[in-house]
């Protein structure tokens, strides 16, 4: 029992098929045995380039709360996942958006997000945006205001980057700036 979530190529092709048998990921996720991890949302990214705006959350679900609202993400199938993510994904990405959930799998993510920027070599704006015990990630985000949650101000701007700007003004403000100058 369960669901299955596909996880697609940037051409949008099917790749692997994943098994979820528990709300929370950590009691209930199943890949296919002798594959390998791969980011989720590929077939997304060119939303992301259009704005050169990405955000990269840990999980399929905070990519699916942010898409919902028109916001362009990859996800990482968890904290210790970042090698999934390819120098291909970030083509045309200018600003990078760490999510850093209020745990440890909150700063092991970001701080492999960083390792691998640098073994990738890519030096755009990076920034880790960081959440608190009232909501710990875009998912409780959404459940707290979900008719806010990427409302802006004049109610009329679609712009991607502007409603995740408006949304999470707060998290940004407290929010720190990732060193993409590698030596």
């Amino acid at each position: 029992s369960g669901v299955v979530i596909p996880y697609y190529n940037p051409t949008g092709e099917v790749v692997i098929e994943k098994r979820r048998t528990a709300l929370s990921a950590k009691k209930g996720s199943l890949w296919p045995k002798g594959s390998r991890l791969i980011a989720y949302g590929q077939e997304r990214l060119a939303d992301a380039r259009l704005s050169g705006v990405l955000v990269l959350a840990e999980g399929e679900s905070d990519a699916w709360t942010l898409w919902f609202h028109g916001i362009p993400t990859l996800g990482i199938p968890g904290a210790g996942a970042a090698g999934t993510l390819e120098l291909n994904h970030l083509e045309g990405i200018e600003k990078l958006y760490v999510i850093h959930e209020p745990d440890s799998g909150g700063a092991k993510f970001v701080g492999g997000v960083v390792a691998r920027l640098q073994k990738l070599g890519w030096s755009g704006e990076a920034f880790e945006v960081l959440f608190s015990n009232k909501s710990k990630d875009p998912n409780d985000l959404h459940r707290l205001d979900p008719e806010g949650f990427a409302r802006s101000n004049d109610g009329y701007r679609r712009d991607a980057f502007y409603r995740f700007n408006q949304s999470f003004q707060h998290f940004f403000d407290s929010s720190a700036k990732i060193d993409t100058k590698f030596a």
